[in-house]
């Protein structure tokens, strides 16, 4: 796979996208917040969805502890998918305002139907983020899709967890506080799965992801108004394990942890 865009920062060029930590990020020169990204796969794949996530430190931190450059609902990404050449849109060719929600961070793109495709273009336009002259962005996300067929069960659990320290001074009380990074949690159990997705789907699935690659986890994928707000990239905690509920249905619990 090879990347590219049209403004990259020094020492923080779109290399820095392979990287599973969102905090190693693709920059733009500052002056720069309409940049164009280029992803090209070498051969034609199986595209199902696209997405690009911020790190939870995008633009820098202000005096009171707060990310500088989260990404605006109104800022718009534009998706050109080709198999005829860079830049080309012959197979997707679509913009809207990019869903975006200040303090998440992440974009999702889910297509309709899968398709075939080689090269990805990304055009962003933030004007938000003008006074602040850059852009972050700490992944890009394109590959094939899992859609179950029954959505998860009732008693999904979103959590968030807090890896700040407060640590108490025992005679004054007063409290220090060690800010650390947000993680967001999610866990769930797909307690309906067919046959095919049981025998076939999953096991391919675990066996290709496992725990040590990340997986984007879309919980509402036709509610477009809370794409942003609830999709997540991480990983999951362990390899789910297959329940054979009886012959029609199985079953299969996830914990999936956020990459920061």
């Amino acid at each position: 796979v090879a990347l590219s865009a049209s403004s990259e920062a020094a020492q923080l060029s779109t290399a820095n996208l392979r990287q599973p930590s969102l905090r190693a990020r693709w920059r733009t020169i500052t002056g720069v917040v309409t940049p164009s990204l280029d992803v090209d796969l070498g051969q034609a794949r199986e595209v199902g969805v696209l997405a690009l996530a911020q790190p939870q430190d995008a633009g820098g931190i202000d005096a009171d502890g707060d990310a500088r450059g989260w990404m605006a609902g109104t800022d718009t990404v534009r998706h050109r998918l080709s198999v005829v050449a860079a830049g080309g849109g012959d197979v997707l060719d679509v913009q809207a305002a990019g869903g975006w929600v200040p303090g998440v961070g992440i974009h999702a793109r889910v297509l309709g139907a899968p398709v075939s495709a080689r090269w990805w273009r990304c055009d962003l336009d933030a004007p938000s983020l003008s006074t602040l002259g850059f852009l972050d962005i700490g992944r890009a996300w394109i590959g094939p899709a899992w859609r179950p067929s029954r959505n998860f069960a009732y008693g999904g659990v979103d959590g968030l967890t807090d890896s700040t320290r407060v640590q108490v001074n025992p005679r004054s009380l007063l409290e220090s506080v060690d800010v650390g990074a947000f993680q967001r949690v999610w866990r769930f159990d797909l307690a309906s799965l067919g046959r095919d997705e049981a025998e076939a789907v999953l096991p391919e699935f675990r066996r290709a992801v496992g725990t040590r690659r990340q997986v984007l986890f879309i919980p509402y994928p036709d509610s477009p108004d809370i794409i942003g707000r609830q999709a997540v990239i991480g990983r999951l905690a362990q390899v789910p394990a297959i329940t054979h509920e009886n012959f029609a249905f199985h079953s299969a619990a996830f914990e999936l942890r956020e990459t920061v």
